[in-house]
């Protein structure tokens, strides 16, 4: 319906409950760790090809984000494999392209990277991030791995028996963990031909790495608190503020 009016011209949209929701879907995505959108005894392609066709897709755009998607995930060499014969991870990713082949405003994941080893994990992280930069695509993620929030979150939402406790940037959390992070080196001491170690605040952590040389490095391990520690903090003093009300 137009309407004219002040020499203003408005347009009211007026959809049914079918045109709504099918609005609405458009600008989702949704992926959960424990569903899929695959078919188990075809190839992740037919799935994609069906999902170009629930969301009337126009080839050219649907072949062109199909192609960036497969490149950025590097999955050109099994989408045509059945399902049945690939991998946790590698079936996560055609999931993930499945959430975004119609390219949605918004990215709902649910436990992600569940059961994933860790560099399949960091592959996800690195393509999420690359996602959000280069499309502008909003994620939202809810997850019990931790470093799913390190790796990912900006703003972070911690809930406490149905109750938000902190609703803020990472940056914001009553404690700054970069800060209190302190890294201990193994290595070998060329100058007294034995092993020692040392430990170094994140500051002096690459001046001392190159110090000490990477060939000689046997190990590194982070120390202090973590994002662990820090949430089971919160949850503590949310409980001990609760229960004494």
């Amino acid at each position: 319906i137009n309407i004219l009016s002040n020499r203003s011209e408005w347009t009211f949209y007026f959809l049914s409950s079918v045109q709504f929701n099918f609005t609405i879907s458009e600008n989702i995505g949704v992926m959960f760790g424990q569903k899929t959108q695959l078919s188990w005894n075809l190839p992740p392609m037919d799935t994609f090809n069906m999902l170009s066709a629930i969301y009337e897709l126009d080839q050219k755009d649907y072949k062109s984000r199909l192609d960036q998607l497969i490149n950025m995930l590097d999955i050109g060499d099994i989408v045509k494999i059945p399902v049945r014969k690939l991998s946790l991870g590698q079936r996560i990713k055609c999931e993930l392209l499945c959430a975004l082949i119609h390219s949605p405003k918004y990215l709902f994941l649910d436990e992600p990277t569940i059961g994933l080893d860790i560099v399949t994990q960091k592959n996800i992280y690195d393509f999420l991030i690359a996602e959000n930069h280069l499309n502008h695509t909003t994620i939202i993620l809810t997850s019990h791995n931790l470093k799913d929030i390190e790796a990912l979150s900006k703003r972070l939402l911690i809930l406490a028996r149905g109750q938000i406790i902190f609703d803020g940037m990472m940056d914001e959390l009553p404690i700054d963990i970069k800060d209190k992070q302190e890294f201990n080196i193994k290595f070998i001491d060329t100058q007294w031909n034995r092993i020692t170690n040392q430990t170094f605040s994140i500051l002096e952590l690459e001046h001392n790495i190159k110090k000490i040389g990477q060939e000689n490095i046997i190990s590194i391990n982070r120390e202090g608190i973590s994002i662990e520690d820090l949430i089971l903090s919160l949850y503590k003093e949310w409980d001990m503020t609760n229960d004494n009300k």
